[in-house]
């Protein structure tokens, strides 16, 4: 019997994607245990940058929250949020961006704000926060999240934050060319890249905000709009007609790891966790998952790493 269970592989496989040297917007709950674990085992010099403005904090313990005090104590600036989202997240400078999901289709779209109709929804949820700009400018965005067919759904209820859009070409480079390498022009969206405006207005949007997409609303309405931005965005990390990061380059579950495909970006199951199988995973879907071939394993945590997230969880004796 192992001693560790699916939420520390969980978060021992997304600390292990983080390089030293890369500069990491970290949230609270797992992304904060990965970030932290990565820094204390095979990326020490990691930057760790927190919402609430905390830059290379190094914290002597396992942050309560972006607010803990340890943060500022340990960081080299603290910073105001306009900074924070425009000269740090908006202007390109995080290499790696965490997101969570409550709910989150194939091609990455993620929902965070409400179940059911915006208008009449069935369960209000914390909302976006900074995830939107975070998803349009990060580098590359790794999202953690539990999988289950509550939370991995055909269609989201509501886009909080922009993966690859509804139809998974819609996501362009800065300079609007495809990010799919296929066949140019073939695509549905091909014809109608990021910057015509198609991820909907959303009904509590700002109002125009020129070219780019990257909004938050409801899927499949507004597909034809101007460019509404949808709710709060304030057009970080887009420039020309697409945003800046290259979207959700892998999604963390307690299954194991999901890629987008590089010719649809459909997220494709890639590894598998111990003990998981590829039924399971289907299973814990809520659409035809598709599976790599030749999928791997991930290798399970080793002492190092299981030493090092004990001692994070153990607030008393995680001095660094």
């Amino acid at each position: 019997m192992s001693d560790w269970d699916s939420a520390d592989m969980m978060n021992v496989a997304a600390a292990r994607e983080l390089k030293n040297g890369d500069v990491c917007l970290v949230g609270v709950g797992p992304p904060n245990l990965a970030a932290n674990l990565a820094r204390r085992t095979h990326a020490p010099n990691c930057r760790l940058v927190y919402e609430s403005g905390a830059i290379d904090a190094k914290p002597r313990r396992l942050p309560l929250s972006i607010g803990d005090d340890d943060l500022a104590a340990t960081a080299i600036a603290v910073v105001s949020v306009p900074e924070m989202f425009n000269f740090w997240v908006g202007a390109g400078r995080i290499d790696v961006g965490f997101l969570g999901a409550a709910q989150i289709d194939r091609f990455g779209n993620i929902n965070t704000t409400v179940i059911g109709s915006h208008a009449h929804p069935t369960t209000r949820l914390p909302g976006a926060g900074g995830a939107p700009e975070i998803a349009a400018a990060a580098g590359r965005v790794i999202v953690i999240v539990k999988q289950s067919p509550r939370t991995f759904v055909e269609q989201v209820d509501f886009v909080s934050s922009v993966g690859y859009g509804p139809t998974g070409r819609e996501r362009r480079t800065p300079n609007g060319d495809d990010r799919i390498a296929g066949p140019a022009g073939t695509g549905p969206t091909a014809a109608s890249p990021m910057g015509a405006g198609p991820m909907g207005a959303g009904p509590t949007g700002a109002g125009p905000m020129g070219t780019g997409p990257t909004g938050a609303g409801p899927m499949g309405t507004g597909l034809t709009g101007a460019g509404p931005m949808g709710a709060g965005l304030t057009g970080a990390g887009l420039t020309g007609d697409g945003p800046r990061g290259a979207g959700p380059t892998l999604v963390i579950t307690d299954y194991g790891v999901l890629e987008p495909d590089p010719e649809t970006n459909e997220l494709t199951m890639t590894r598998l966790h111990q003990g998981v199988t590829v039924e399971a995973a289907r299973e814990a879907t809520g659409w035809q998952l598709k599976v790599a071939d030749g999928i791997q394993d991930v290798p399970p945590p080793t002492e190092t790493e299981l030493a090092a997230l004990r001692s994070l969880r153990n607030r008393e004796t995680a001095d660094a």
